[in-house]
């Protein structure tokens, strides 16, 4: 099986390599855009450093596409928006397979008074995926987007690795300021753990964001080798129930082997609300309680399995479970990962 994947993941890198590539030869979003509609088909755009002021949004039309910059550095390529109160995506890709973004420092609206901080009440997302398959963003930045870096909707599968997701928050807001959101078809389809059909966060950093993962509408994700800090007015690390809107609750997350440290909101550190979870390897660092379990969706919570973690003093309980949440301190029997890092990320080059 892994033969056959590893002979797929090199035909796929010969053919990339015979792709085109364009270069965008000017600092606008109409630029970028001409540049994307022109490769009709799979291949690349290049930003070149520079700061392209993006306050509407660039739509990605194919499959294969990969949107490249030059880093994601202050000086390196920047997208950024100054118009505030938007709620807009600033990348967005719909129905599209095999969707790269990368080497991109992502700016939403601020709007900073002296004495008064931030005061922006713009809730933009910096990359939208929907229904993409096989979709890789890494080493990019995200700052102020206000509503989350990357949002992913549907049936979306792939990987969020090696970003930076920092003071995503905004008091205007007083809500969402997410590092990820991930929602999925709103029904629950009885995928297994260990599934690669789910939203992959790993190898990433987040801090000053509200939740650094939320979840809701049957989504699925993993969250694993991440480090957040400051997480502000909530816990870290999320998943919904029933709520805003959403048929059902989340599917299931699998948060492993990160540390999650020095929070502003000190209350818990993950809190699963619907849906099933493994929560294992993880290294909480000055939170009151480690986990905890409610309920607000049809299904219900659990059962959610937690096992050899660190909660830093640990004279803090890791667990509380209310409203018929049922947990176990030990992992399923037939759990096997999902390979690490994700072929995704292993596989395409830097």
């Amino acid at each position: 099986m892994w033969c056959c994947a590893v002979a797929a993941l090199l035909f796929l890198a010969r053919v990339a390599a015979a792709q085109p590539a364009i270069v965008v030869d000017e600092q606008t979003q109409a630029g970028i855009q001409r540049a994307l509609n022109a490769l009709h088909g799979p291949g690349t755009v290049i930003l070149p450093a520079g700061r392209y002021q993006i306050d509407g949004t660039l739509i990605i039309r194919d499959d294969g596409v990969t949107l490249q910059g030059s880093g994601a550095d202050a000086d390196q390529t920047v997208l950024f928006r100054v118009a505030d109160g938007t709620n807009t995506a600033m990348v967005r890709s719909t129905g599209h397979a095999q969707v790269r973004v990368t080497g991109i420092r992502f700016e939403g609206a601020s709007v900073r008074d002296p004495e008064l901080g931030e005061l922006s009440s713009g809730r933009e997302v910096g990359v939208l995926l929907e229904n993409a398959v096989d979709f890789r963003v890494d080493h990019s930045f995200f700052t102020h987007t206000g509503f989350a870096g990357v949002r992913t909707n549907g049936a979306s599968a792939g990987v969020v690795d090696h970003c930076t997701f920092e003071d995503q928050f905004k008091p205007a807001v007083g809500t969402d300021g997410y590092g990820v959101v991930v929602y999925g078809v709103d029904a629950l389809e009885g995928e297994p753990f260990g599934s690669g059909r789910a939203t992959f966060i790993e190898d990433s950093s987040f801090s000053l964001c509200r939740h650094a993962v939320a979840s809701n509408k049957g989504a699925r994700y993993v969250f694993r080798n991440n480090y957040v800090a400051q997480n502000e007015i909530a816990h870290a690390v999320d998943a919904h129930g029933t709520e805003y809107g959403s048929l059902v609750g989340t599917e299931w997350i699998d948060v492993h082997d990160n540390l999650i440290e020095d929070p502003i909101y000190r209350g818990y550190a993950v809190l699963i609300r619907g849906g099933k979870g493994l929560i294992w390897n993880n290294t909480f660092v000055g939170y009151n309680l480690g986990v905890r379990l409610t309920r607000t969706t049809s299904e219900p919570t659990g059962p959610v399995h937690i096992w050899d973690n660190t909660l830093v003093p640990d004279t803090s309980p890791m667990v509380r479970a209310d409203q018929d949440s049922t947990y176990s301190l030990s992992p399923p029997a037939d759990y096997v990962p999902y390979p690490y890092p994700h072929p995704l990320a292993a596989a395409a080059p830097r």
